[in-house]
């Protein structure tokens, strides 16, 4: 069935559109600026135990209370720490124009470390966060197409278009961290979607103050919960391309957690 193949979904669309895809910066900024926040999380020191079993937290989204599952492993970033507080800034600042933090998180072993100073780098971290512009908008939308619709309009990016976001992207973190440096992100040509989400990938090497070398592998998704396009980012040190398949197995399993911590199930809500 189309998606415009009536009026009432037709208008909707125009208005999702007109809101998040027609500015391609909200779907596409993240994925660059997202993978660029391992500089602040090497740079920024940082607790918890490790987890047996997911952590979750909450977080508001316009009047709307959603619960956010972290992946397995990982430990949230918190407000009341002092180096926590720092990385929360700085992300934030990173995000400022476009998102709204949702949440930060580490594995729970390095973030331990890295707090008392015995880690110098993080290797696998990452965030929630949702569009400014959504922040207030209640989707009534099938979850499956709205992330296809998503997914289509990524592969259709224009690689001018990317490297002028990369651009950006990359002059506004390098001013924010002294002495780092970013190549050229590595963005996926294709992007892949199911019926809980829209799934990109990226590789990003970056360049340390103290001169150390360091590849990241990324894989973002995004999806609907009670209304609200959230959007959770995934990173770990890359090592090969299986880091892209492992992620990616991550990341399924982490929304699909976040759906059910949500009263909904994938093509149903409760």
């Amino acid at each position: 069935m189309s998606l415009t193949s009536n009026h009432g979904v037709r208008d909707l669309w125009h208005i999702i559109w007109r809101k998040i895809l027609t500015n391609i910066r909200l779907v596409f900024f993240p994925l660059i600026t997202a993978v660029m926040t391992v500089v602040i999380l090497m740079l920024v020191s940082m607790r918890p135990l490790y987890a047996a079993q997911r952590v979750t937290t909450t977080a508001m989204v316009g009047e709307r209370q959603i619960e956010l599952v972290l992946p397995l492993g990982h430990c949230l970033m918190e407000e009341n720490r002092p180096s926590d507080i720092a990385f929360l800034n700085a992300v934030r600042g990173v995000f400022a124009r476009s998102h709204h933090l949702l949440a930060g998180f580490a594995d729970c072993g390095e973030q331990k470390n890295w707090r008392m100073h015995k880690r110098p780098y993080l290797d696998r971290f990452g965030q929630y966060i949702t569009p400014l512009q959504m922040v207030r908008s209640n989707m009534k939308v099938e979850r499956e197409k709205l992330v296809a619709q998503l997914c289509r309009n990524i592969d259709k990016m224009s690689n001018r278009t990317k490297e002028d976001l990369s651009r950006s992207a990359k002059k506004r973190m390098e001013s924010q961290v002294d002495g780092a440096k970013f190549d050229d992100m590595d963005i996926a040509s294709g992007s892949y979607s199911d019926d809980s989400g829209c799934y990109f990938s990226s590789r990003q090497n970056v360049t340390t103050p103290d001169g150390k070398s360091r590849v990241i592998a990324g894989v973002s998704v995004m999806t609907l919960v009670r209304g609200k396009l959230i959007q959770l980012n995934l990173y770990q040190l890359y090592k090969d391309d299986s880091s892209f398949s492992t992620l990616l197995d991550m990341q399924r399993a982490n929304i699909r957690a976040l759906l059910a911590a949500n009263g909904e199930w994938l093509g149903k809500k409760l």
